[in-house]
Protein backbone atom coordinates (compact mmCIF):
# COMPACT_ATOMS: atom_id res chain seq x y z
CA UNK A 1 0.00 0.00 0.00
CA UNK A 2 1.57 3.70 -0.92
CA UNK A 3 0.09 6.86 0.69
CA UNK A 4 1.26 10.47 -0.35
CA UNK A 5 4.27 11.32 1.73
CA UNK A 6 3.31 13.38 5.06
CA UNK A 7 4.14 17.17 4.67
CA UNK A 8 6.31 18.85 7.60
CA UNK A 9 5.08 18.05 11.00
CA UNK A 10 4.96 21.19 13.34
CA UNK A 11 7.26 21.36 16.62
CA UNK A 12 5.31 20.53 19.82
CA UNK A 13 4.45 23.32 21.55
CA UNK A 14 6.03 24.37 24.86
CA UNK A 15 3.17 22.91 26.64
CA UNK A 16 0.43 20.35 26.23
CA UNK A 17 -2.74 19.20 27.43
CA UNK A 18 -4.83 15.62 27.07
CA UNK A 19 -7.21 17.68 24.95
CA UNK A 20 -4.53 19.30 22.48
CA UNK A 21 -2.64 15.77 22.53
CA UNK A 22 -5.62 13.90 21.36
CA UNK A 23 -7.23 16.65 19.47
CA UNK A 24 -3.76 16.48 17.17
CA UNK A 25 -3.36 12.68 17.20
CA UNK A 26 -7.11 12.84 15.44
CA UNK A 27 -5.92 15.45 12.98
CA UNK A 28 -2.74 12.82 12.35
CA UNK A 29 -5.09 9.97 11.80
CA UNK A 30 -7.52 12.09 9.51
CA UNK A 31 -4.84 13.18 7.09
CA UNK A 32 -3.20 9.85 6.84
CA UNK A 33 -6.74 8.24 6.12
CA UNK A 34 -6.97 10.92 3.50
CA UNK A 35 -3.35 10.09 1.97
CA UNK A 36 -4.20 6.95 1.39
CA UNK A 37 -7.47 7.04 -0.03
CA UNK A 38 -6.38 5.71 -3.25
CA UNK A 39 -5.06 2.20 -1.56
CA UNK A 40 -8.21 2.30 0.91
CA UNK A 41 -9.63 -1.01 -0.92
CA UNK A 42 -6.90 -2.50 0.46
CA UNK A 43 -7.59 -1.75 4.40
CA UNK A 44 -10.10 -4.37 4.72
CA UNK A 45 -7.41 -6.64 4.66
CA UNK A 46 -4.78 -4.93 7.06
CA UNK A 47 -5.23 -6.62 10.53
CA UNK A 48 -3.49 -8.61 12.95
CA UNK A 49 -5.09 -11.68 12.32
CA UNK A 50 -3.84 -11.43 8.53
CA UNK A 51 -0.15 -10.07 9.53
CA UNK A 52 -0.37 -13.75 11.56
CA UNK A 53 -1.61 -15.52 8.82
CA UNK A 54 1.12 -13.98 6.67
CA UNK A 55 3.64 -15.07 9.03
CA UNK A 56 2.71 -18.76 8.91
CA UNK A 57 2.68 -19.01 5.50
CA UNK A 58 6.24 -17.50 5.31
CA UNK A 59 6.70 -20.24 7.29
CA UNK A 60 5.24 -22.64 5.25
CA UNK A 61 6.91 -21.31 2.14
CA UNK A 62 10.51 -21.95 4.14
CA UNK A 63 9.10 -25.59 4.32
CA UNK A 64 9.43 -25.64 7.76
CA UNK A 65 7.08 -27.63 10.36
CA UNK A 66 8.15 -25.53 13.23
CA UNK A 67 9.29 -22.11 13.95
CA UNK A 68 11.00 -20.36 16.40
CA UNK A 69 9.64 -16.39 17.37
CA UNK A 70 10.35 -13.87 19.96
CA UNK A 71 7.84 -11.05 20.35
CA UNK A 72 7.30 -7.83 22.49
CA UNK A 73 4.76 -4.97 22.40
CA UNK A 74 2.80 -5.08 19.09
CA UNK A 75 5.11 -8.67 18.69
CA UNK A 76 3.83 -10.28 21.53
CA UNK A 77 0.19 -9.22 20.50
CA UNK A 78 0.75 -10.60 16.93
CA UNK A 79 2.10 -13.76 18.98
CA UNK A 80 -0.90 -13.91 20.75
CA UNK A 81 -3.15 -14.13 17.74
CA UNK A 82 -0.96 -16.40 15.88
CA UNK A 83 -1.38 -18.70 18.85
CA UNK A 84 -5.28 -18.14 18.47
CA UNK A 85 -4.90 -18.67 14.43
CA UNK A 86 -2.20 -21.84 14.49
CA UNK A 87 -2.08 -23.21 18.31
CA UNK A 88 1.67 -23.72 19.04
CA UNK A 89 3.97 -23.70 22.74
CA UNK A 90 5.03 -19.82 22.82
CA UNK A 91 6.09 -17.12 25.11
CA UNK A 92 5.25 -13.71 25.36
CA UNK A 93 6.81 -10.35 26.42
CA UNK A 94 5.26 -7.22 26.72
CA UNK A 95 1.88 -7.83 25.92
CA UNK A 96 -0.94 -4.84 25.75
CA UNK A 97 -4.70 -5.36 26.58
CA UNK A 98 -6.20 -5.53 23.03
CA UNK A 99 -9.29 -4.40 24.49
CA UNK A 100 -7.80 -1.16 24.66
CA UNK A 101 -6.21 1.52 22.09
CA UNK A 102 -2.73 2.53 21.62
CA UNK A 103 -3.38 5.83 22.67
CA UNK A 104 -4.63 4.89 25.90
CA UNK A 105 -2.12 2.13 26.10
CA UNK A 106 0.58 4.86 26.33
CA UNK A 107 -1.20 7.56 28.30
CA UNK A 108 -1.41 4.75 31.25
CA UNK A 109 2.34 3.84 31.11
CA UNK A 110 3.31 7.51 31.22
CA UNK A 111 3.21 8.02 34.53
CA UNK A 112 5.22 4.29 35.64
CA UNK A 113 8.22 4.90 32.58
CA UNK A 114 8.69 8.73 33.70
CA UNK A 115 9.07 7.73 37.27
CA UNK A 116 11.42 5.06 36.00
CA UNK A 117 13.37 7.72 34.10
CA UNK A 118 13.51 9.90 36.54
CA UNK A 119 14.81 6.74 38.59
CA UNK A 120 17.22 5.82 36.40
CA UNK A 121 19.12 9.48 35.97
CA UNK A 122 19.00 9.90 39.64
Amino acid sequence: MRCSPAGPQPAPGESTSPRQDFERSVRAARDLAERCRPAAGLLPHASIRNVARDLDAIRAALGERRMSYYGASYGADLGAVYTQLFPRRVVLDSSTDPARIQYDLFRSAGAALEAGLDEWAG
